[in-house]
């Protein structure tokens, strides 16, 4: 590359042979399970109850778009990994103010950056707040770093090799962009800053820019409407499976999932509390992500453009969505104070997500969604599920 990738981390995989493809499609699979492993030591960390954890965990294991992304070859799945140890830690140093959790949190803050540049604004938050705590305990850190030489050996090699990486992956992050912008002005240059008109027209996204910008633009949808069309098409996005091919979600979760957002939002206005400040600056952290996407949206591709659902995509939304799922869960389990509510409410989310992720995947999936070496269990899967359905359910109908 004739610049400085600011996504070295995530480089596309070449063409090559079956079994490379397979091992990179389990590394992602890896790292989809530790992204989910540390949302629920976050999840515990916050000291939710054990109902809030497990219903959490289960929605965002068993949402459509991300169950698509997890058996894909993609820097998404590392980003989520990386996305929840970085609000692991984030909380762990806010809870702990240790040297050993602040400098894990800014090696991951780096390593977040590296990976996709989506994720600066939330990386640049966690920045400043975890800069604003470390302040506010400044005398404690520096304690602490002057008692380094007393510590253990053990103690001291692991600070010494998180002090390692962190000045490598600093390192890295520092020469990635400031060689952008020395050389180009900016952190992502642009297509003809690196290659010629004729080479950059055969890049659909260049050729689509260069027609919205020669073309006058008109708008369908005022700042409030498309605000509400956005939000709904962001949901569909994430209960269905939007990629090379697509296929919408079920009913069961395209109806529930209105319900459980509803009482979501009730809940959390009814039962909000300023003691759980951590709870509370991770929902708020997740609401500003949220209103970013929808800015970055309407004033970066619809006001361009003029046409609605350009760069619009639920996965946008995974580095909070866990967070999300969590919080949410968390006020509507104080809010049903009866146990039989609790249950009615988890047996209904149960109910409209076992059938709307990997079973509707694998059920309207066919061979232009596999490989040649797709095994032939598929197909047999696929055909009990069908039959399961006609059967019994009838929800796919």
């Amino acid at each position: 590359m004739p610049f400085q990738d600011p996504n070295p981390l995530s480089n596309q995989v070449p063409k090559t042979d079956t079994a490379t493809i397979m091992l990179f499609e389990f590394l992602n699979i890896a790292l989809v399970l530790g992204g989910l492993i540390m949302f629920y030591k976050l999840m515990k960390r916050l000291d939710l109850s054990a109902l809030t954890r497990n219903i959490s965990l289960f929605m965002m294991a068993t949402t459509l778009m991300f169950v698509f992304l997890a058996g894909g070859i993609n820097y998404d799945n590392l980003l989520f990994l990386v996305a929840m140890s970085v609000f692991y830690f984030f909380v762990k140093f806010m809870q702990t103010r240790t040297l050993k959790s602040l400098l894990s949190l800014l090696i991951l803050l780096v390593i977040a950056g590296l990976t996709k540049t989506a994720f600066m604004p939330i990386a640049a938050v966690v920045f400043v707040l975890t800069g604003y705590f470390a302040f506010r305990s400044r005398k404690d850190i520096f304690s602490q770093v002057r008692g380094v030489l007393r510590l253990q050996k053990k103690q001291q090699a692991i600070l010494g090799v998180l002090l390692i990486l962190l000045l490598a992956f600093g390192g890295l992050f520092v020469e990635r962009y400031a060689v952008n912008l020395v050389e180009y002005g900016s952190v992502q240059p642009g297509c003809l800053q690196l290659h010629t008109h004729k080479q950059c027209s055969q890049w659909g996204v260049f050729s689509r820019r260069q027609k919205f910008e020669s073309t006058p633009t008109t708008y369908e949808f005022d700042p409030s409407e498309f605000s509400i069309k956005w939000a709904q098409r962001m949901r569909f996005y994430t209960f269905s499976a939007i990629g090379h091919a697509s296929f919408a979600e079920t009913n069961l979760i395209k109806y529930g999932s209105y319900a459980f957002i509803g009482l979501m939002v009730i809940a959390s206005i009814r039962k909000f509390d300023r003691r759980e400040k951590e709870v509370n600056i991770l929902l708020a952290i997740s609401i500003f992500f949220i209103l970013l996407l929808l800015a970055v949206n309407y004033f970066g591709a619809y006001m361009t453009s003029g046409i609605f659902g350009i760069a619009l995509q639920g996965r946008y939304a995974f580095p909070v969505l866990p967070l999300l799922y969590a919080v949410g869960n968390h006020y509507v389990f104080k809010l049903l104070a009866w146990k039989w509510l609790k249950a009615l409410y988890a047996l209904f989310i149960l109910v409209i997500f076992i059938p709307s992720g990997v079973i509707h995947y694998i059920f309207w999936t066919g061979k232009n969604w596999h490989t040649e070496y797709t095994p032939e269990i598929h197909h047999a899967i696929k055909e009990n599920l069908r039959w399961f359905n006609y059967k019994v359910l009838k929800i796919f109908n």
